[in-house]
C-alpha cells in the first residue's frame, strides 16, 4: 500500500459477528488517531501499517490487547 496522503477520507465499519457479544471493527484510517484510552470489555487489536515495501503488521509487542 502506498503511504496516503492527507486527502485520504478515514473509513470505518463495525459489524456483529456470528458469535453473541462479539462486535467487529475494520477501518482505514488516514486522518484519524486515537489516544490513549481504555475500554469497559475486552478488546483485541491488530494493527496494518504502510511501509515503503508495502504494508506489514505491527511488530510483535505493540498488537493491543
Amino acid at each position: 500500500m502506498n503511504r496516503p496522503d492527507k486527502s485520504c477520507s478515514d473509513v470505518a465499519w463495525l459489524w456483529d459477528s456470528s458469535v453473541p457479544g462479539i462486535e467487529l471493527f475494520s477501518a482505514r484510517l488516514f486522518r484519524h488517531s486515537f489516544t490513549k484510552h481504555v475500554h469497559e470489555t475486552y478488546t483485541v487489536g491488530i494493527a496494518v501499517l504502510p511501509t515503503p515495501a508495502g504494508e506489514t503488521i505491527t511488530p510483535h509487542g505493540n498488537t493491543s490487547l
